[in-house]
């Protein structure tokens, strides 16, 4: 184990197979010989992270325990139609006009919309008029899918929902390589240069792997909110010059409306949390893997900050609430809402 790790979980004991450490530990990790980075997890332990190892609740389910699950789901769906008001996660043509405002995730900026942007708009949501989808797999992009051999059982859901533009081929046996919905932003690496303007030849290459629908959700900064708007319109006309993708525009007030039912606080959604809360208005049955905001595993050994190791932990900015948002899905877990997938995967 890295002495550094070693060093920041100092006290782990271990009780039957699983290895308990307080989060609080994790809270400085050392890298290459010095301290890099500081992540607050503030009023973690270890009684409050998932226990790894336990059995799927797809096994020796009572009839009551299904029951329970299926009202919890019900319930919390029905609450949150009445708190969302109806608002969809989607910029359309029905529910957008000439003249809005289309504001940036953090609303500090706003465009406001022309005909051109409208015309890029579907006239409805390509999902309004769908059921819901019987199993999904919503995929993260932490580090605690690398070697965890779970692509067959991602690929295995009926519509799997992605965020950031991984690379497909080189990650398929850990992370799947089914794509139906995916997430970008004005920061996903596999869009930008070293100045972060669109590399077009870039981009279209790792398109090549894609299918579905691309999803722009506008976590631009304010002084940036117009450029990238206007990346979004390169990136809308690339997709419909060289690929079958189309892209569509999340409408951050949904998020915001998501936020505020969750008791979330005032930091943005990250995109794994923004595709969670997708899911809920998708699907029926949600398995969600690659959410695991700690740079060790439960075992103690280092993780990447992302399972393709794209960026590493010292790159870690307090933009979101990495802490409370996974507080979040352990409670949705514990809901039977969700089904929070944290070990390896059968081979």
């Amino acid at each position: 184990m890295n002495s550094g790790v070693r060093q920041a979980l100092g006290g782990k004991c271990c009780f039957l197979g699983l290895c308990l450490f307080s989060v609080t530990a994790l809270a400085t990790l050392y890298f290459y010989g010095t301290v890099n980075h500081t992540i607050s997890f503030k009023n973690w332990n270890s009684s409050q992270i998932r226990k790894l190892g336990k059995p799927s609740r797809t096994s020796a389910m009572t009839s009551s325990h299904e029951q329970t699950i299926s009202d919890n789901i019900f319930e919390i769906r029905q609450k949150l139609k009445q708190h969302m008001n109806t608002s969809s996660f989607l910029l359309t043509q029905e529910n957008t006009h000439v003249g809005k405002k289309y504001y940036n995730s953090y609303f500090q900026y706003s465009v406001t919309i022309k005909k051109s942007f409208l015309n890029i708009l579907p006239k409805t949501s390509p999902f309004s008029n769908k059921n819901l989808f019987e199993t999904c797999a919503v995929v993260g992009n932490g580090g605690i899918l690398k070697n965890s051999n779970c692509g067959k059982e991602i690929d295995g859901h009926d519509f799997v929902i992605r965020t950031n533009l991984q690379e497909i081929r080189k990650f398929a046996d850990d992370a799947g390589s089914k794509t139906n919905l995916t997430t970008i932003t004005p920061s996903t690496r596999s869009l930008i240069d070293k100045h972060s303007r669109l590399d077009v030849l870039k981009t279209i290459n790792v398109l090549a792997d894609y299918n579905g629908y691309l999803m722009w959700i506008p976590h631009s900064w304010k002084q940036h909110h117009n450029s990238t708007m206007e990346m979004a319109f390169e990136v809308a006309k690339l997709l419909q010059t060289n690929t079958s993708l189309r892209l569509l525009f999340a409408d951050p007030q949904y998020s915001k409306q998501f936020r505020t039912y969750w008791k979330i606080g005032r930091k943005i959604f990250s995109s794994g949390l923004t595709i969670v809360s997708i899911a809920l208005d998708l699907c029926e049955d949600i398995h969600v893997y690659g959410f695991w905001p700690f740079p060790a595993n439960v075992a103690g050994g280092a993780i990447p900050m992302h399972y393709s190791e794209d960026i590493s932990w010292d790159s870690y900015k307090k933009t979101h609430d990495y802490a409370t948002e996974f507080k979040l899905l352990n409670k949705f877990d514990d809901l039977g809402i969700i089904q929070l997938h944290l070990d390896d995967c059968d081979k």
